[in-house]
């Protein structure tokens, strides 16, 4: 069925077609694509699209910003606050709640650690100090 003009009924469909494109190109090249938001008019449909580099960063379900949380955890870590990959999925305890590690954000310059609350799945971002300190405090993983 070809489309004659972009209308909100067929956005469902065609959302779906999309996301199984990206899906089948990301597995060819290895990565995690994504289309994010849109606008359209009658003639004409834009959107955002994200793609990661999944080599090694997958660990089961996470989402595409969890990924682009580790690759910067991978690549910025060591050099920016002398933390290895290794702390990934660590498991904290912060006022009462468990959170889960999922990386950086080293755009955020005062709260550049990223924190998966465990029980509603918000991210949580923490300082450097504070979030090195309860990493080093735990021991636990998470899926462990």
């Amino acid at each position: 069925m070809k489309t004659k003009s972009f209308e909100s009924f067929n956005f469902d469909q065609f959302t779906q077609d999309i996301n199984e494109a990206f899906s089948k190109i990301g597995q060819k090249y290895g990565l995690a694509i994504t289309k994010e938001g849109g606008r359209y008019t009658p003639t004409t449909y834009h959107f955002k699209c994200t793609a990661v580099i999944t080599d090694g960063l997958s660990s089961g379900n996470d989402d595409i910003n969890i990924l682009k949380f580790k690759s910067e955890l991978k690549s910025k870590g060591k050099l920016y606050f002398d933390i290895n990959e290794s702390e990934f999925n660590k498991i904290i305890d912060s006022r009462g709640e468990k959170f889960r590690f999922v990386g950086l954000k080293t755009s955020k310059r005062r709260y550049p650690f990223v924190f998966e609350n465990l029980s509603d799945k918000s991210l949580i971002c923490f300082t450097a100090d504070t979030a090195k300190y309860l990493l080093k405090q735990s021991t636990k993983f998470f899926g462990s």
